[in-house]
């Protein structure tokens, strides 16, 4: 196994310039992680239909979802983390000539670009060639690429068969701890599928024992830096930089866990269980602040990816503390600048669903200001159509005729 990578170095890419194929955590988690937890874009089933919200005041919108409801999926694929230094460009790891990591890069590519079911086809190729060479790491680690593929394509029955797999091989041929990493990013994934399935009770148990269990590797792992009791530490400048990548991404990996776990008693649990989420996503985004920095790209998509999914259980006034601060946060982060309207977009909804409208036009109006700055012609359209929703909106809860019809 390598040597965990550095987080730091993966926020432009993963939150700067590409939505949506990224994770609100870090670098380690969610290449520990499986693709397209909770419905989001980067996994094929983002919703696309017009949803129907209900207002504070019992009035009906036919406003369509904001474009970034999530920014990426809360869980991702490729669990090697020598994998993903490929798939970025840091610290690359050269595949030589090798026919086998050749297929195995190739998938990454596709995947990267969308094309999930021509990466299975060329993995499919490449299990078959590594089962033939007798090669048992390279048949897990293709397992695990496939598995993540199937996940993101949404086939859970195909993509469950061959987490079950890895989980027994790095087990039984690799000596891997429950504890690790890998296991535990598979087990985050095997909960989610659960809970997409319907199996809720299952799904909780497998997202407590992930928190449980890494919480458990956090709190030892500190006694090695500085403390010698809790599970969290304040430290002077920015830990990664000072400690070193040992240092945080055990404690990313735990925020990841806090984080999936907060969704799902969010997204697939009763309405009374919302309270409870909001202490996990809290702690999540108290070890954001800690190895990132107040002011960073990671812990404003956490607060948006969080407040999004309290807008989908129309919990508005949740949904409007989390929004309003992530919003905040991401006007001065250049790497949120082209995400900076859908956050805007999802600020705006919340607030007109709290009874403040008045705001909420005013925020609407900037979202699509400032998606004419970005010039994406795609953003402006959506900000545009949302704006004049909103508006009939405004009109109709005021009485007044929509200036556009």
């Amino acid at each position: 196994m390598q040597r965990a990578f550095s987080i730091r170095h993966l926020l432009p890419r993963l939150y700067g310039r590409s939505a949506p194929s990224c994770s609100s955590f870090s670098a380690e988690a969610t290449r520990c992680l499986g693709a397209a937890g909770y419905r989001s874009g980067g996994g094929g089933r983002q919703r696309e239909h017009r949803h129907r919200w209900q207002s504070s005041g019992g009035e009906q919108s036919d406003r369509r979802r904001p474009p970034f409801p999530r920014v990426g999926p809360a869980l991702l694929a490729v669990s090697f983390w020598g994998a993903f230094k490929d798939l970025v460009g840091y610290e690359t790891i050269k595949l030589d000539d090798d026919p086998l990591k050749a297929k195995i890069k190739q998938s990454w590519l596709l995947r990267k670009h969308g094309k999930r079911k021509e990466a299975a086809v060329v993995l499919h190729e490449a299990l078959h060639e590594a089962q033939q060479a007798k090669d048992e790491m390279a048949i897990t680690r293709i397992c695990d690429e496939l598995a993540g593929t199937y996940y993101e394509l949404g086939q859970l029955d195909e993509a469950d068969k061959l987490f079950r797999e890895v989980l027994s091989r790095l087990m039984q041929l690799h000596n891997t701890k429950e504890r690790d990493p890998d296991f535990i990013g598979i087990s985050l994934k095997l909960a989610d599928i659960f809970a997409q399935k319907g199996d809720i009770r299952s799904a909780e148990i497998g997202f407590r024992h992930c928190v449980s269990k890494q919480q458990e590797v956090v709190q030892e792992h500190l006694k090695k830096y500085l403390v010698s009791h809790g599970a969290y530490m304040e430290a002077a400048g920015d830990p990664e930089t000072s400690l070193g990548v040992e240092y945080s991404d055990p404690i990313a990996l735990f925020g990841m866990c806090l984080e999936a776990f907060a969704h799902f008693l969010v997204n697939y649990c009763d309405d009374d269980r919302v309270e409870e989420s909001q202490k996990y996503i809290d702690e999540a985004i108290k070890i954001g602040h800690q190895l990132f920095g107040p002011l960073n790209a990671h812990t404003a998509n956490l607060l948006n990816n969080y407040g999004a999914a309290c807008l989908w259980k129309h919990k508005f006034t949740v949904a409007l503390k989390y929004l309003e601060e992530g919003a905040k946060k991401a006007l001065h982060i250049a790497e949120c600048e082209k995400l900076l309207p859908g956050y805007y977009c999802n600020y705006a909804e919340a607030l007109f669903h709290s009874g403040k409208e008045d705001q909420s036009l005013d925020i609407a109006k900037r979202a699509v200001e400032l998606a004419k700055k970005n010039k994406d012609p795609k953003v402006l359209d959506y900000t545009q159509r949302f704006l004049k929703d909103l508006e009939r909106d405004y009109n109709k809860k005021k009485g007044k005729r929509s200036s556009w019809w």
